[in-house]
């Protein structure tokens, strides 16, 4: 099976998330990382180029209103803004 040529970055709090996303994943694409908290998000974003983004909503135990991941999303739209 031939590779799609694109890189995926997942981003969620729940490690069997992430797991079973790479592991679905990881054949179908040339690249899947994982990231279990957003504070390395800007090092990750500058050092590789991500074609797809999967970004959880809620990092707080509880959380349900997506105040987190809204805030996150606008940190990617700024850290592209300054790479274009």
């Amino acid at each position: 099976m031939t590779k799609i040529k694109g890189n995926i970055l997942i981003i969620d709090d729940d490690k069997d998330v992430l797991l079973t996303a790479r592991m679905i994943l990881k054949n179908t694409f040339t690249r899947v990382d994982t990231l279990e908290k957003p504070d390395k998000l800007e090092d990750l974003l500058i050092a590789e180029n991500y074609q797809v983004i999967i970004l959880d909503m809620n990092f707080i135990p509880g959380a349900t209103n997506g105040k987190e991941g809204l805030h996150w999303l606008e940190k990617i739209i700024q850290i592209f803004d300054c790479l274009d």
